[in-house]
């Protein structure tokens, strides 16, 4: 599963970021995204009556919203918390486009590689010296939860980053730039709330509190 300890030095949010600030950072950009709503409200209403199109967007909106999601959780994890970024030759002259820079940087993935080392089979964590005192612990020996758990600003990230793949898909699905962020801000929660629930209880962390994040008692049940 994706282990959510993302920094915002890093190349990829750079990118996302760079993107949502277009998206939503200029009058025309808003004004493009409103077009292509009523576009796709007028094409959809050419084919089914207003009450049909609207009854078939709320009804996709969650398979829509779980999708890219997911698509959003795939890249995250194979090209920053796995580093595959670093290999990818493509990725790297993209970044280099947006930012202007000669070469692109070299990312860690935020923990994520020394959490894998951290877990035994049993999903417990390694707690000997040994361990504790070597090079890959320290990458997470100030993280709480062990780069377990989606924090604030990890939740606020994820948000922006959803963004660039979202807005184009659910415009073209006829919302309005109001349900867009809506459904955006939603999405993430719910996975936060699910996330925060169940991924630090697995390895035998504490609880999240709302003081740190999305509370993890929420669902809680869902452990049982």
């Amino acid at each position: 599963g994706t282990v959510p300890h993302i920094t915002h030095s890093l190349a990829m949010n750079s990118m996302t970021t760079m993107n949502t600030t277009r998206v939503f950072g200029s009058t025309k950009a808003l004004k493009a995204t409103r077009t292509t709503t009523k576009r796709a409200q007028v094409a959809t209403r050419a084919f089914l009556d207003p009450a049909t199109a609207d009854a078939a967007r709320v009804v996709l909106a969650a398979p829509t919203m779980y999708a890219l999601v997911s698509i959003n959780e795939y890249i995250t994890h194979r090209y920053y918390q796995h580093a595959e970024f670093n290999k990818n030759e493509t990725l790297k002259k993209v970044w280099c486009f947006f930012t202007g820079a000669k070469e692109a940087p070299k990312i860690g993935g935020g923990g994520h590689i020394e959490h894998h080392a951290e877990t035994l089979d049993d999903m417990s964590l390694k707690t000997d010296d040994a361990w504790l005192n070597s090079k890959p612990a320290a990458v997470l020996k100030d993280n709480t939860y062990r780069g377990t758990a989606f924090e604030y600003d990890v939740t606020g990230l994820m948000t922006l980053q959803m963004m660039p793949t979202c807005v184009p898909v659910l415009a073209l699905m006829g919302y309005t730039p109001l349900a867009m962020a809506g459904l955006i801000a939603g999405a993430v929660f719910v996975h936060a709330c699910i996330w925060n629930s169940l991924h630090p209880a697995m390895h035998g962390l504490n609880e999240v509190p709302i003081s740190d994040g999305i509370p993890s008692m929420w669902l809680a049940v869902l452990r049982s």
